[in-house]
């Protein structure tokens, strides 16, 4: 398992650089500062639409390679790493420090203050107030009336529904109307 994870780290990584290097060339490739804009990271996303019809198959195979690289990470790769650099010679920062505090560093532990509690436990609460109980019937009905079209003026205000030969309805509010000659 430790190799596995160790692997998995080390080829997550290898495939995210290499696909942040391909980034970096096809941005070279487009224009040369459109390449030096392509090397920051975080601003060569702005460069991104330019040259993504030659970087998208890399840049997926770049974001499945860091999410194998920070899944291995999480999944213990990270001792396997500091103990091989150890091994090596390499000085890494150290992790985190886990586990009880020493004696000589201190701990803090928020106040608490007391709240007493006023109500009594045994005392059931009182029953709500019976509700209103919906009526059987819809309060209010929508309908439309059939109209001529030369009556329309008369509905100014109101909603109408137009429905064409072609069986296509519209539903608008009726601002006015132009009467033919």
């Amino acid at each position: 398992m430790e190799y596995l994870l160790l692997t998995a780290f080390i080829i997550g990584m290898l495939l995210f650089v290499a696909s942040w290097l391909r980034v970096i060339f096809a941005g070279f490739g487009h224009q040369f500062l459109t390449g030096i804009v392509s090397a920051i990271p975080v601003v060569n996303l702005l460069i991104l639409p330019s040259i993504w019809h030659k970087v998208y198959g890399w840049l997926f195979v770049g974001i499945i390679g860091l999410l194998v690289a920070v899944g291995s990470w999480f999944a213990g790769a990270e001792e396997h790493v500091y103990r091989y650099a150890h091994e090596s010679g390499i000085s890494l920062p150290n992790p985190v420090a886990e586990g009880p505090l020493d004696n000589n560093t201190r701990s803090h532990t928020p106040e608490t203050n007391t709240v007493q509690d006023t109500s009594d436990e045994h005392t059931p609460a009182a029953p709500l107030a019976p509700g209103e109980v919906l009526p059987k019937k819809s309060l209010y009905k929508m309908t439309y009336q059939k109209i001529s079209p030369n009556q329309l003026g008369e509905y100014t205000g109101n909603y109408a529904r137009i429905t064409r030969t072609d069986r296509k309805t519209f539903e608008a509010k009726v601002l006015g109307s132009i009467k033919k000659r």
